[in-house]
C-alpha cells in the first residue's frame, strides 16, 4: 500500500536555544516560511548551504531563502538557463560548494554570478535524471534508475559510472558501503549493494523487506533503515541488528518514518503524524517535537515531516 503523505503548508526552521536533556519543545524556537512568503505547500527537500542560504525544493520549483526574503526559480520555456523542470527531487552541495538541483527532467548546477543554471550532460550529450546523491572525495555520485553517474572535480565531467539491470530500480537513497561498493535504496524494491567496477548487485546482509521509506548512514557508520510502517532499525556493516525502535518497544511516536537527519550525534526522525522524534543512539532515549495548538512559536506547524536537514 502506498503511503498517503500529509503535506506541510509551511517550512519551519528550528533553532536550539538551550542544549539540555531531556529535550522539550520550549528549548527551540520555530520560524516558518509560509505561503505568504511565496513558498508552495509541497516541500520535498531542503538544504542549508555553506553561505547560510536555505534551498527549498518543491513540486512547483525551487526556493532560496536568505533569512528575510524568498527567491523563487522555476522552469521558463523561453529561458534556456532556467530549471529543466519544476519537480525537485533533491538538492546537494558538493565539496567545491557547487549547488546541484535534481529535477524530473535532468540535473542542474547553480551559477552564482549569473543567478541561473547550467546543465551538465553525459558522454552522449544527454541530460540525466537522478533521485539521490552521495559525496565522495573526488566528486559526487548520482543515483538514477538502474544507473549510477559520477561528476568528477578534476575534469568537470559527468559520466555513467555503472549500469545494473535490477528491473527499474529507482535509487532514492545511496551511501558508500566500501571503496568500491554502494548501498542503494529504492522505495518499492528494497536495498541492494552495487559493485561500482562490475555493476554486479546483491542484497545486503540484512533484510528489511521491499518497501523502504528512507535510509541513511550516520557519522559512526551505522546504517539506519525505515521499513514502511515498521519503525526504525539500525544495523552494522556485518548485518548485525544494533537496535530497533517502534511504538511497541520505545517512545517512537509513529511507526511510519519519512525522513532522517543527523545533528550533533543525535538522530532526528521525521514521522507521518508523530512530529519529529530526537533519538540519542547511545542511550535509546527519544524526545518529541510536535504540533501543540495555541503554542505556534514553540511547536511544529504540522506533525507529518517529509524532509529534514
Amino acid at each position: 500500500m502506498k503511503t498517503k503523505y500529509a503535506v506541510l503548508s509551511s517550512l519551519f526552521f528550528i533553532i536550539q536555544l538551550v542544549g539540555v536533556l531531556p529535550l522539550r519543545a520550549e528549548h527551540y524556537y520555530f520560524k516558518q516560511i509560509s505561503l505568504k512568503e511565496g513558498l508552495p505547500s509541497n516541500v520535498r527537500c531542503i538544504l542549508r548551504d555553506e553561505q547560510g542560504f536555505v534551498w527549498i525544493g518543491t513540486k512547483s520549483g525551487l526556493g532560496k531563502f536568505d533569512g528575510h526574503e524568498l527567491k523563487r526559480y522555476k522552469h521558463q520555456a523561453n529561458d534556456p538557463n532556467s530549471l529543466l523542470h519544476n519537480l525537485i527531487y533533491q538538492i546537494a552541495e558538493d565539496k567545491q560548494h557547487n549547488i546541484w538541483v535534481l529535477t524530473e527532467k535532468g540535473i542542474a548546477r547553480y551559477q552564482q554570478q549569473s543567478n541561473d543554471f547550467t546543465f551538465p550532460t553525459d558522454e552522449d550529450g544527454k541530460n540525466i535524471t537522478a533521485y539521490s546523491f552521495c559525496l565522495v572525495s573526488d566528486g559526487i555520485l548520482f543515483g538514477g534508475k538502474d544507473r549510477i553517474y559520477k561528476y568528477s572535480y578534476n575534469d568537470s565531467s559527468l559520466r555513467l559510472l555503472q549500469y545494473f539491470n535490477a528491473n527499474s530500480f529507482k535509487i532514492n537513497a545511496l551511501s558508500m558501503w566500501d571503496s568500491k561498493t554502494l548501498l542503494c535504496c529504492s522505495r518499492w524494491t528494497g536495498i541492494y549493494l552495487v559493485d561500482l567496477h562490475t555493476g554486479e548487485h546483491r542484497r545486503p546482509p540484512f533484510d528489511c523487506g521491499p518497501e523502504i521509506t528512507t535510509m541513511m548512514t550516520d557519522s559512526r557508520k551505522r546504517i539506519w533503515i525505515a521499513p514502511y510502517s515498521g519503525g526504525l532499525r539500525c544495523y552494522s556493516y556485518d548485518g548485525k541488528l544494533l537496535a530497533s525502535y517502534s511504538t511497541r518497544n520505545s517512545a517512537l511516536s509513529n511507526d511510519i518514518v519519512l525522513s532522517l537527519a543527523e545533528r550533533e550525534g543525535q538522530l532526528w526522525i521525521g514521522t507521518d503524524g508523530g512530529g519529529i522524534n530526537i533519538l540519542t543512539p547511545e542511550t535509546g532515549e527519544i524526545s518529541q517535537l510536535e504540533y501543540i495548538p495555541g503554542r505556534e512559536n514553540y511547536s511544529l506547524p504540522a506533525n507529518s515531516i517529509l524532509c529534514l536537514h
